[in-house]
């Protein structure tokens, strides 16, 4: 038995070295003492753009098509959990499971010029993200070295337990 547990074990740590996952965690519920995992994804929620490694940057550029080389995306200043954890917390309340998609058209300032909204589990989630999305400063984009306008995608699988 305790070979197989083991097995089951390196074959998840090996896989994980492959695939590098940043969670973000919530405290335990009631009568547990195991955080769960709110959100999940292969960019740090904590980190600027700036501090990113170049494999990360190269990940969270490989979803914008016809980027050039030294172009770069917006991005919020303070990093994703800027979005994502205001964002997760108005889930917990709601507790409307499906897709939440949405891109902001951010200008040169950094500033969110437009929203559009694709897909979206509810009309008070969508309230809720364009808010936060606006209240959010953005590192704006760089085309050609220089400040421009470009998308940022925010997507969001939202689940309930």
């Amino acid at each position: 038995m305790r070979k197989y547990i083991l097995y089951i074990w390196l074959l998840i740590s090996s896989s994980s070295i492959c695939a590098e996952v940043f969670n973000v965690k919530t405290e335990p519920g009631n009568g547990s003492r195991i955080k769960q995992v709110a959100i999940s994804w292969n960019i740090p929620f904590d980190k600027p753009y700036g501090k990113l490694s170049e494999v990360q940057k190269k990940r969270f550029t490989s979803i914008y098509e016809n980027l050039n080389e030294g172009d770069e995306p917006p991005f919020p200043v303070n990093g994703l959990q800027e979005l994502y954890m205001p964002i997760y917390a108005g889930h917990k309340k709601l507790l409307k499971k499906g897709k939440l998609h949405i891109i902001a058209l951010i200008d040169e300032e950094g500033k969110v010029e437009s929203i559009s909204v694709f897909d979206t589990p509810s009309e008070l989630m969508t309230k809720l993200a364009i808010v936060v999305l606006r209240e959010t400063e953005f590192k704006p984009a760089k085309c050609s070295g220089s400040p421009c306008k470009m998308d940022f995608p925010l997507f969001m699988n939202l689940k309930v337990r």
